[in-house]
């Protein structure tokens, strides 16, 4: 049988569904798993997000709203 290689993502509980194209119904398989991290420089974020969402507010009337102050640093000893 050929190797299928495809990308899947790990729910939150660890579990990994895999939905396999082209296999045959019911028939008995032996599956290996080779878990490879992919690189995520965006912290979880999807690709390109923020460059997508940089400016996408455009209606004049949306203000930021003014903040209470913020309490005084903790001094550490």
């Amino acid at each position: 049988m050929t190797a299928i290689t495809f990308e899947a993502t790990i729910s939150p509980d660890g579990m990994l569904h895999l939905f396999v194209p082209g296999a045959f119904p019911g028939a008995e398989v032996e599956v290996s798993v080779s878990p490879k991290l992919t690189a995520n420089n965006d912290n979880g974020w999807p690709a390109g997000f923020h460059e997508r969402m940089f400016g996408c507010i455009t209606d004049e009337t949306f203000i930021r709203h003014p903040q209470a102050p913020l309490p005084p640093p903790v001094t550490l000893d």
